[in-house]
């Protein structure tokens, strides 16, 4: 049997596993999958785009000042220091996408280096923005991420003030951003960050394979127009000053709230935990246990608790002595 959670793979377990000897033959176990490193995948943006989202820029372009909005008609226009073509999230260690997969990379403390979106329109308390970023070294205050100031709207996902943890602006309100999630992306990592808006509430997640986080801030949101051009990688209350340093891919931004269960299922379509090939077979002491990578773990019940075999290394021998036995490989 094979499961993944949380971003374990529970490749096989057996139950009564005493093997039998004497000269008696028993038929191999063996789960197999071929491994998905495809030339294209398309897992994420594809989801993306199931979901409905008002702009969804990939940011794979190559060359050019137009940053192709794949959901609509919000072409965003790169400053003249963005840098184009910085490898994404990538196969192995991202499946859902593209090998070929690009992103843009943006520096703190250079003009121009961020992209100008159009008025979006939404007119809406109930927003969600999603992002993958990659942040290289330390991040200024307020670094903002997607931002839009510009007449009655002062909103948009951002770092706090201390340039340490994800935080947002809503409606100006010192609420907002005067308060810090306590997530903090790390440096040198992609890691996929969200933020969910409601009437009451708003959500902030990140995702990456150090593992899920999210954190609520209670407290009334309302309407914002977007009605005006914004910024993407900048909040140009101070333009260069708060541009993210480091690389961006992958923007989108929906007129309501996802659910945890959707933001988790994006995060789960870009990464995609890579299929294994496992096998089970008869040794004349015991059984071999055979996995292509990841570290072994065992139990005793199916419940844990589990606990990692030191420098277990395929083939590996087991001797049953217990009446159950349970084994599987953290690939993350």
């Amino acid at each position: 049997d094979m499961a993944v959670t949380n971003g374990v793979t529970y490749f096989y377990y057996v139950t009564g596993f005493n093997p039998v000897l004497g000269g008696e033959s028993q038929p191999s176990i063996e789960v197999s999958a071929q491994p998905r490193y495809a030339t294209t995948s398309f897992a994420f943006s594809s989801l993306v785009l199931s979901n409905n989202p008002v702009a969804y820029w990939r940011l794979n372009e190559l060359s050019g000042t137009t940053a192709a909005d794949s959901a609509g008609g919000h072409n965003a226009t790169y400053g003249g220091a963005v840098t184009l073509g910085v490898a994404g999230p990538q196969p192995p260690d991202f499946l859902g996408f593209e090998v070929t997969n690009t992103a843009v990379q943006l520096a703190n403390g250079v003009s121009n280096s961020w992209l100008t979106m159009p008025a979006l329109n939404l007119n809406t308390n109930t927003v969600t923005i999603t992002a993958w970023i990659y942040p290289i070294g330390s991040q200024a205050a307020y670094a903002g991420l997607l931002f839009c100031r510009n007449g009655s709207t002062v909103a948009g996902m951002n770092y706090d003030g201390a340039g340490a943890d994800l935080g947002y602006t809503w409606n100006n309100n010192q609420n907002t951003w005067g308060w810090s999630s306590g997530l903090q992306p790390p440096a040198n990592q992609w890691s996929f960050v969200a933020l969910v808006v409601q009437p009451s509430s708003a959500v902030m997640y990140l995702f990456n394979t150090n593992g899920t986080l999210s954190t609520t801030n209670f407290l009334s949101h309302q309407n914002q127009a977007f009605a005006g051009s914004g910024t993407i990688g900048t909040d140009t209350y101070s333009s260069a000053a708060r541009v993210f340093n480091g690389v961006l891919d992958e923007v989108a931004v929906f007129n309501y709230a996802l659910a945890p269960t959707q933001i988790q299922q994006l995060y789960d379509n870009g990464y995609q935990l890579p299929q294994v090939q496992v096998g089970l077979q008869q040794a004349v002491a015991g059984l071999n246990l055979n996995w292509p990578q990841g570290t072994l773990f065992q139990a005793t019940n199916l419940f844990g608790p589990w606990s990692a075999i030191t420098n277990a290394a395929s083939p590996f021998a087991v001797t049953p002595t217990n009446a159950a036995g349970y084994f599987r490989v953290l690939l993350r």
